[in-house]
């Protein structure tokens, strides 16, 4: 018989490797990482958590090694809104691989990859999965974060203006550029276009994507994406290609000074 956990917790293990195996989360059983050397769930379960306002499923706020392994992801209330919101930084071989989230374990989204150790490479590897966000804050430098293998099922999915699994979108205005981060996706069993399969997103209060300074970093299948699905505001700045546009100047007019009366 698994143990189960009915009731908070919270990790706080500075150094330490904490580690649940064949474990179930449920009820009010909502997991806050606030200090490990590393954290891992393996072959466990989650599913029937319930909150009384909105609450995230696994909330990382330290720097750190995750692993998440062979897990289920079963329904939960609708006041879970993002299952795993990692706000600290994932340290170098974290990965979320081989589990299965089923669509309406949280309301928004399964994976949200808010931090990343520099030289780091994250793996989000071979799930069943509907939506990951990428968007570390501040500017991490060489960072490469692998999503392959991952099957997507379209019909899942009731909302046909955010079709994608996969959304690069900034963390408000604290992520100042993607230039340093190489997005890897491949091999992703699913019915939609490719094309579709990936989108960046900025709103009025996000950093803008800028095709210089701020762009993704994006390779489908091997091939570098040139151009990702744009579902938010415009990218500014000159296209790599491009010419800057021409700005006519504006006519001389003569000034007071110059002007003589007769």
């Amino acid at each position: 018989m698994s143990t189960v956990f009915t009731k908070a917790v919270t990790i706080n293990a500075p150094e330490k490797d904490v580690v649940f195996n064949g474990v179930d989360f449920t009820k009010d059983a909502f997991i806050k990482i606030q200090a490990a050397k590393s954290v891992t769930f393996k072959n466990c379960r989650f599913y029937g958590l319930e909150a009384a306002a909105k609450t995230m499923g696994v909330t990382l706020s330290c720097d750190t090694k995750l692993i998440v392994e062979g897990c289920f992801f079963g329904k939960c209330g609708e006041k879970l809104y993002n299952f795993f919101e990692l706000n600290g930084k994932l340290a170098n071989g974290s990965y979320i691989s081989n589990n299965y989230f089923v669509w309406g374990c949280c309301s928004h989204n399964e994976v949200n990859v808010y931090g990343a150790a520099d030289d780091a490479t994250i793996t989000i590897n071979n799930n069943y999965i509907g939506s990951i966000r990428i968007g570390p804050k501040g500017a991490p430098q060489n960072v490469k974060v692998n999503i392959k293998g991952n099957e997507y099922k379209l019909s899942d999915n009731p909302d046909p203006e955010w079709p994608g699994m996969i959304v690069i979108q900034p963390y408000g205005t604290q992520t100042t550029s993607f230039n340093g981060i190489t997005i890897d996706v491949a091999n992703t069993k699913t019915e939609l276009s490719l094309n579709k399969l990936v989108y960046i997103y900025a709103g009025a209060k996000d950093t803008k994507f800028n095709w210089q300074t701020n762009y993704p970093v994006l390779y489908m299948n091997g091939k570098r994406v040139e151009e990702i699905d744009n579902l938010g505001d415009p990218v500014e700045g000159t296209k790599p290609g491009e010419d800057a546009p021409v700005v006519d100047p504006a006519p001389e007019t003569p000034s007071d000074s110059n002007t003589t009366t007769e």
